[in-house]
């Protein structure tokens, strides 16, 4: 009954959207927004019921990062990054909040370095006039937030929620198919987002993954 109604609201968006007369990489853009922003509120979910341990510096970098490329892709006028980082960068306050409150990975002197290299990256932001050296120093501070996450979730990938880096993913990918014309600074931010975030599915899933070669090839590999 709930994916039932979750299906009949995509497709009541999806018919606003036409009515709207946008072209269809305009809708796939929206539509990966609104998958995106919607999933946040799966993962504060995971956080308060199911165990999610989040990676605090990830979400900090991740913050700083998502609005400042907000603010550079208004700047550029790229609708394209603009609503996905919007999505996100709304939401994930409130991650940090309830990260805060309730449970996250405890940071360490390596994160107190990652977060001085970011700060250290908005000076140079500040001092900088163009807006596409901004959004390159920007994706190069959210990418720096997913050194901590990946080095979480390598020793211990239970600690994320599934779902939500798979749903994550999956916005991220369809919203690569939403730029409006292939230049460098419409591309890198949605192709950035899409690749890191599948990437981060994963490894959460590597186990698995490695299962399934395994049982294919019919070969016990040295673990």
């Amino acid at each position: 009954m709930r994916n039932t109604l979750i299906f009949l609201l995509f497709c009541s968006l999806y018919a606003t959207m036409e009515s709207m007369e946008l072209t269809s990489t305009q809708i796939i853009g929206y539509l990966a927004g609104i998958i995106s922003f919607a999933n946040m509120f799966r993962y504060m979910w995971s956080i308060h019921k199911s165990g999610t341990k989040p990676s605090l510096t990830y979400w900090i970098l991740a913050e700083l990062a998502m609005l400042l490329i907000l603010f550079s892709s208004i700047a550029l006028w790229d609708t394209t990054a603009i609503w996905i980082a919007l999505a996100y960068a709304s939401t994930q306050i409130f991650i940090i909040i309830l990260a805060l409150r309730h449970k996250h990975e405890r940071m360490t002197r390596f994160d107190m370095w990652l977060l001085g290299l970011a700060l250290f990256s908005i000076v140079i932001w500040w001092y900088t006039s163009n807006p596409l050296y901004t959004l390159i120093i920007n994706v190069g501070i959210d990418a720096i937030g997913y050194i901590p996450l990946f080095k979480k979730i390598w020793k211990n990938p239970k600690s994320e929620d599934l779902t939500y880096w798979a749903i994550a993913g999956g916005a991220s990918v369809l919203n690569m198919f939403a730029v409006l014309s292939i230049t460098f600074q419409s591309v890198l931010y949605p192709w950035y987002l899409g690749i890191v975030n599948a990437t981060v599915f994963l490894v959460l899933i590597r186990h698995l993954l490695i299962s399934l070669w395994k049982k294919g090839l019919k070969i016990k590999l040295p673990s």
